[in-house]
């Protein structure tokens, strides 16, 4: 079966940076979570052709904890605020 190489220019590397600091994560720990090779991921989070496969992508999403869709974004999405109240008491 062919490998279905997603080209560099599709996908927005800086939103595996906003993904990996919204979740605290390092390049290391997403390599070990997802089995893809931390150089792959190192030449994409440089926004250089990491040549990922489909499947890597898959992976790297399912570590990551992000709809698909937002590699293919141009911008970071924006997250709404939720202004929630603090109803706790404290007597």
């Amino acid at each position: 079966m062919k490998r279905l190489i997603i080209p560099s220019h599709v996908l927005n590397p800086e939103i595996l940076k906003w993904a990996m600091n919204r979740k605290g994560m390092t390049i290391d720990e997403i390599a070990r979570r997802s089995k893809v090779d931390v150089s792959k991921l190192q030449l994409f989070f440089e926004g250089k052709d990491a040549k990922l496969t489909l499947r890597q992508l898959e992976r790297i999403v399912r570590a990551l904890r992000i709809p698909y869709g937002y590699f293919l974004l141009r911008e970071i999405p924006r997250e709404p605020e939720i202004d929630i109240p603090d109803l706790r008491n404290n007597g």
